[in-house]
């Protein structure tokens, strides 16, 4: 008579709660995934612009001139039809040698979204796609991944628009008030 291996092991004696403790110990603990942000792929297209401070004086304690000793690099995806673009903004550091004049540096023009990689032609596609071509956020998820190797997570998108439309309101109040004028 054939024994199965299901009977068998219920012919088994118990582990010992002790011997079940060691093999949960001698297994590897699942490693905690960490998400990072999605770093920009390097074959597209860059724009560099450099900004200097405007009034680089000599340090105030020695009068030496400052010299640069790195720079802020901020970059945003920029939409150009048919094509995204990384527009790239440098602004030097500088600083006096002797260490106590201080440290001078352009200031970081204004951002539709501040702390965001979102440019206005990119803000002025995602709003055209979803809401004039009815395109959805995952499909256009989707198409910046395989059209442009790029990896813009429809949550940040969703982000965005929300932002958009926040800075939008104050022409939607204008359009609105014409419309309550025109007697329709």
């Amino acid at each position: 008579m054939r024994v199965s291996l299901f009977q068998e092991e219920a012919q088994k004696e118990p582990p010992l709660s002790d011997e079940v403790l060691a093999e949960d110990e001698a297994k590897e603990p699942p490693k905690q995934r960490r998400r990072g942000r999605h770093p920009l792929p390097e074959q597209l297209e860059r724009q560099t612009t450099v900004l200097e401070p405007e009034n680089l004086t000599p340090c105030a304690q020695c009068g030496r001139p400052k010299i640069c000793i790195g720079e802020e690099l901020s970059e945003e995806l920029e939409y150009v039809p048919a094509k995204l673009i990384v527009r790239q903004t440098v602004r030097p550091k500088y600083a006096c040698r002797c260490g106590c004049g201080g440290v001078s540096i352009a200031p970081l023009p204004p951002r539709l979204a501040s702390q965001s990689k979102l440019g206005v032609g990119l803000a002025v596609h995602l709003l055209l796609s979803r809401f004039d071509d009815h395109v959805a956020y995952y499909t256009l998820e989707r198409i910046f991944r395989e059209r442009h190797d790029v990896v813009v997570p429809r949550q940040r998108m969703v982000q965005w628009v929300e932002h958009l439309a926040f800075l939008l309101q104050p022409l939607y109040r204008l359009m609105f008030e014409e419309m309550k004028k025109s007697g329709r």
